[in-house]
């Protein structure tokens, strides 16, 4: 039967540890790193914080999701709410569905389906509009 050890024993490490490292043992020409840098200071000051300031995009370029811009009513940096309407692209989606065949309701899927509906950025503080994004021509409209 094994012996019991006492609780507040040290513990005796693995029996097979790796053997020391000596000048003997290791080779003339390794090279040995440089220790870590574990202070804050960087090349002798404090490390200022990175602060990164979002981009802004022109009204001309939105597109689908909403980005940040300046609004051109009240010249505010917003990051803009977008909401879907109908357009051209959920009207022609509606008249070839009908054309199919699916008379009885199942034409009006494309009003329900945002990937087919026209894209307005509002502004969320004055709630004005700056720009649509038209599906159908693929263009954005300054507003």
């Amino acid at each position: 039967m094994p012996e019991k050890t006492p609780l507040n024993s040290t513990p005796v490490g693995p029996p097979n540890d790796p053997p020391p490292y000596t000048s003997t043992s290791a080779s003339t020409n390794a090279r040995v790193p440089p220790a870590p840098n574990t202070s804050n200071t960087m090349y002798g000051s404090a490390a200022a914080p990175c602060l990164l300031s979002p981009t802004i995009y022109p009204p001309e370029t939105l597109r689908t999701k909403p980005a940040n811009t300046i609004c051109p009513h009240c010249h505010q940096s917003v990051l803009t709410v977008t909401k879907n309407e109908g357009g051209t692209a959920t009207i022609l989606g509606v008249v070839a569905l009908y054309l199919c065949g699916w008379h009885h309701g199942g034409c009006l899927i494309p009003c329900c389906l945002p990937c087919v509906q026209d894209v307005n950025h509002l502004c969320p503080n004055c709630n004005t509009r700056i720009a649509k994004f038209d599906r159908f021509e693929q263009s954005t409209v300054v507003k």
